[in-house]
């Protein structure tokens, strides 16, 4: 695209463009060397882990690929027709002056061999690799931080390592964005020692959730961050997200936009404090026109790691049916058990013994404090009515029932 065009286009819009997701190619005889001027042999050891394995695979035949059930790698990733074009994907400044003509008023940069350094399984490489990307990655970028910022890498086999790597990363090197690892290779205890081609079957792939190996909830806590705040600002992370269930199993994302993932919010200290700008001792609200929170109901809401078998507390039951019968029909109720928490209804019919469903009432997105149904279409006669909670993943609490008789016409 022309920067004539470019400029035309960007005439018509009255907001910046950020390319949020864009990548740089680290040139690999150039970065394999500062890499090992920063972190040893150890970081070097780590990085060709990644791009040896690469190599590897494009040196096979589709055959022995197909023999050993070896993807495909992406051989088209690096643009080789435009020389100029992959001169800027390789050089920061070239990718810098020609922002304009891409069309980019700022650009968040991530890797691209290095998004596979943190699942390398050699523990000391991988956390050499690390560490060295992301010191020599802030030296490339550091000049450009006005329009460009560049995220870290963070090595997640342990939360431990985490912290490590995304405090040194904030703290000394000054990043904004950091790329956290995920899909790590983990044994598979019942497979016993396994060795040779046939070991990398034996692994499964943590995605940092409830099934994991570590408890991670220590990356995602609300928490001040003081490296990232400002004297007028103060930066806190937070994470809100479906890992929050209802009394019905349902989760938190169906009440909101939100994903797994960490968010920031910048609150200036005016907000936090009276006279001087500081928070020392005192919180005072924001003006009347701020949005007010919601209070959290603790008997609605539920910690899903703190149920590992599903994710999902048990189903409340239900204590009590009223049934008001009328000709040929009756309105029955009952106090909601819970929010989230669906019901079914099932009648057994006069001169009969067993019961047959009814009807089922879906759950509600917000509290309330009964919930109704009638039923018509009833002969006149004794009836018994059940209704049994259900949650989301169809699992079933007490069921409560009443009698009642619907009076002839």
């Amino acid at each position: 695209m022309s920067a004539h065009l470019t400029a035309q286009i960007k005439s018509r819009l009255d907001h910046p463009i950020i390319d949020a997701d864009g990548h740089w190619i680290e040139y690999g005889p150039v970065f394999t060397e500062q890499l090992r001027k920063v972190g040893g042999e150890a970081a070097v050891r780590g990085w060709t882990a990644v791009g040896g394995g690469t190599r590897s695979v494009l040196a096979m035949s589709v055959e022995e690929r197909r023999r050993r059930r070896i993807s495909q790698e992406a051989f088209w990733a690096h643009p080789a027709k435009n020389t100029r074009d992959f001169a800027t994907a390789i050089l920061p400044r070239l990718l810098y002056e020609r922002l304009d003509e891409i069309g980019l008023d700022f650009a968040i940069i991530y890797p691209t061999g290095g998004l596979r350094v943190p699942r390398v399984g050699d523990g000391e490489g991988r956390r050499a690799a690390s560490r060295a990307y992301n010191i020599v990655t802030a030296e490339y970028f550091r000049p450009f931080a006005d329009r460009m910022t560049p995220a870290a890498i963070i090595p997640m086999h342990t939360p431990e390592e985490a912290i490590e790597e995304l405090e040194f990363a904030v703290k000394e090197l000054g990043y904004k964005v950091a790329m956290l690892g995920s899909l790590m290779d983990r044994p598979i205890e019942a497979c016993g020692k396994v060795e040779g081609e046939a070991a990398r079957f034996a692994v499964w792939h943590d995605v940092i959730g409830l099934d994991s190996a570590h408890d991670y909830r220590l990356m995602y806590e609300a928490r001040a961050e003081p490296a990232v705040s400002t004297s007028n600002e103060l930066v806190i992370s937070y994470n809100i997200n479906s890992i929050g269930n209802t009394s019905g199993c349902v989760p938190m994302s169906w009440f909101t936009n939100t994903v797994t993932l960490p968010r920031f919010i910048a609150v200036p200290l005016t907000l936090l404090s009276g006279a001087g700008g500081r928070a020392d001792d005192v919180v005072t609200a924001g003006p009347p026109s701020y949005p007010q929170i919601a209070q959290r109901a603790p008997a609605q809401w539920f910690n899903e790691w703190n149920y590992p078998a599903d994710g999902c507390p048990a189903v409340p039951g239900v204590t009590s049916v009223q049934a008001r019968p009328g000709a040929g029909a009756v309105a029955l109720s009952w106090p909601d058990a819970g929010l989230g928490v669906a019901y079914r209804v099932y009648l057994r019919s006069p001169g009969t013994t067993g019961y047959t469903l009814n009807t089922t009432v879906s759950f509600v997105l917000s509290a309330t404090a009964r919930i109704s149904v009638t039923l018509s279409g009833l002969a006149p006669g004794e009836y018994v009515a059940r209704v049994v909670p259900v949650n989301l993943r169809q699992q079933t609490g007490h069921v409560a029932q009443v009698t009642f008789t619907v009076p002839a016409a």
